[in-house]
């Protein structure tokens, strides 16, 4: 950064608080607004730590190293086969992410104190509507566990799908920051064409951008739905596919980086994070699966502000009869609306209800640029119509045109009034059922943080509970009026608690060593604490009582059960018990979390 550069938009905010080590963050910024100056600047301080940054395809982590290396900053990619020595960033996909061995590394990291920051990109990808990709997604969760600064970054957050991002990723109160995410240099335009004709239409018009692009060797995206239907259109475009599946994707995606082919045909695979700056054209010969998809693939033309095209082909009379959700109606909206485009999409983007059409520092959208020549027309012919008469005055030297009507129908008030009050109370209900939508999932995520607030809330009342009793008794809903150590039906139990205690080791972090307790429990560690353990000897006895248990359908088996894996052995399961786990974004050992399941 030179001494001319100066910030844009809520950079300045954003990178403060980061400083101050606010946590957590989310950003929703424009595309192209520099969103990765976010986590680059911080990560290029001297003595500065590891940011983790999580990043959603393999396609946006090569991108992100491409602009790294360009800035000077190291920057590698996590890979579990190979050593991963001190770098400024760390690239990982969510796959990657949740795994236990960048798990372990990140605990390495800090205890080393060298973990800055996690940083999750792209983080709409969380509100995927494909359920199995949905799921994976939602393990990210588990970043929470660490107690560093936690930043989301995107481009595409609509102000109501807020609470739904919070409530998968485990968050409240987050620092948000707001930009205005509006692409005044797009031209938006949807054509409709006979099925038959698409892709020839697909040709004929990427032939054409082709010629007005040769001297710069712009860039052009064409999105082509399903991978075979990809396939076709580059046979026929003479260009290569990407799709998550390809062998060759890498390839292909370096060659149109490169600018040995001009044009990629892609699934919606390429959509995220691809920082190319000279995209001139996003072509969808198939639409998105809904509005928010289409605003983060049409994204991607023009991030260097020069005029860009997003053209959407549809077939005539595609629309749906029924919509599978509210989601895929609004991308449905945008589509046939004879409105200006960008009234859906400032609305859906960012809550702005105050669009009414492209403005004069905007590229007009296809339906204002018909409007505003539909506009003049009339003029014209009035001229010549008889039913006019112009009257003329000066004043203070200016001319003054009035135009006073010899006839105006009765019902013409009507005729106009009633198409514009039918598309105002259109809008008006959209809003409605957006704004329910939103008061709806934000009275779910409030139950749902009342209800982990209540679960973690009843850890610590099962330990009063079963302070003082024999957990083996308790356990086994025995008289439990004694000690665990005055126990003749748990003796066995109790040699093995014995022995685990003297050798188990907490992950740091996770427990108080003295009695096995979450260190936000345990007065050990409590700013005000009276540097006594709270309950000893509870928490962890009862865990391995737990796991004593190997009858049919007993403790041992249900933990197996519930953590998809077998204990080989005693010293397995007991490094098991002292690994760091998350009570509802709380640290906390699996020790812990076997004690609050089954007591």
């Amino acid at each position: 950064m030179g001494l001319e550069t100066r910030f844009r938009g809520k950079q300045h905010a954003v990178l403060q608080a980061i400083i101050a080590n606010k946590s957590p963050i989310i950003l929703v910024m424009r595309t192209g607004g520099g969103k990765s100056l976010m986590f680059m600047l911080p990560a290029s301080i001297r003595e500065a730590g590891t940011t983790v940054v999580i990043t959603p395809l393999i396609a946006l982590k090569q991108d992100m190293q491409r602009r790294c290396r360009e800035l000077g900053l190291e920057c590698i990619a996590w890979s579990a086969r190979r050593k991963i020595h001190d770098t400024c960033i760390l690239l990982v996909t969510p796959e990657s992410a949740v795994s236990q061995g960048f798990m372990n590394h990140l605990r390495k990291l800090q205890a080393m104190d060298r973990l800055d920051r996690i940083v999750i990109d792209e983080c709409h990808v969380l509100l995927n509507t494909r359920l199995d990709f949905r799921r994976k997604l939602q393990k990210l969760r588990k970043m929470v566990e660490f107690t560093v600064q936690l930043v989301l970054l995107t481009a595409t957050l609509p102000p109501s799908k807020e609470a739904e991002l919070l409530s998968m990723i485990s968050i409240e109160a987050p620092l948000m920051f707001r930009d205005m995410t509006s692409r005044h240099n797009i031209v938006y335009t949807v054509q409709q064409y006979d099925a038959k004709d698409i892709e020839q239409q697909v040709k004929a018009i990427v032939s054409n951008r082709l010629q007005q692009y040769a001297e710069d060797n712009s860039r052009i995206i064409v999105y082509g739905g399903q991978v075979e239907n990809c396939k076709e259109l580059a046979e026929k475009l003479d260009c290569e596919a990407y799709y998550a599946d390809s062998e060759n994707k890498t390839l292909a995606l370096q060659n149109w980086l490169d600018g040995k082919k001009q044009v990629i045909v892609a699934t919606n695979a390429l959509g995220l994070g691809i920082d190319v700056p000279n995209i001139r054209l996003v072509l969808h010969a198939e639409p998105s699966f809904d509005l928010l998809n289409y605003a983060q693939e049409s994204g991607r033309a023009g991030r260097d502000g020069k005029s860009s095209e997003a053209i959407v082909l549809i077939s005539k009379g595609r629309t749906p009869r029924k919509f599978k959700n509210m989601d895929e109606r609004l991308l449905w909206d945008y589509l046939m609306t004879d409105n200006c485009r960008r009234i859906k999409l400032d609305q859906y983007l960012d809550g702005n209800l105050t669009t009414k059409s492209c403005t004069e520092d905007q590229e007009a959208c296809d339906n204002c640029r018909q409007s505003r020549t539909q506009s003049l027309e009339p003029i014209a012919a009035e001229e010549e119509d008889d039913t006019y008469d112009v009257v003329e005055e000066m004043v203070s030297g200016k001319e003054q045109h009035y135009r006073t009507l010899n006839a105006v129908p009765t019902n013409y008030k009507e005729e106009v009034e009633e198409p514009c009050n039918r598309t105002a109370n259109a809008e008006l209900a959209e809003y409605e059922e957006q704004e329910r939508q939103r008061r709806h999932q934000q009275t779910q995520y409030r139950q749902a943080r009342m209800a982990a607030a209540a679960k973690v809330f009843s850890l610590e009342e099962k330990l009063q509970q079963a302070d003082g009793r024999c957990v083996y008794c308790y356990y086994h809903h025995k008289d439990d009026n004694h000690s665990f150590a005055d126990c003749k039906e748990g003796e066995d139990s109790y040699n093995v608690y014995k022995s685990v205690k003297q050798s188990i080791r907490y992950t740091r972090y996770a427990a108080c060593w003295g009695c096995g307790c979450p260190q936000w429990i345990c007065k050990e560690f409590l700013p005000s604490g009276s540097r006594i353990c709270s309950f000893p000897d509870v928490l962890l006895s009862a865990a391995v009582v737990v796991i004593t248990d190997g009858q049919p359908g007993g403790g041992l088996t249900k933990v197996q059960e519930k953590m998809d894996r077998v204990f080989e052995n005693g010293a397995e399961a007991t490094k098991w018990l002292g690994e760091m786990c998350g009570i509802e974004r709380k640290q906390a050992s699996n020790a812990a979390m076997v004690f609050l399941e089954f007591y």
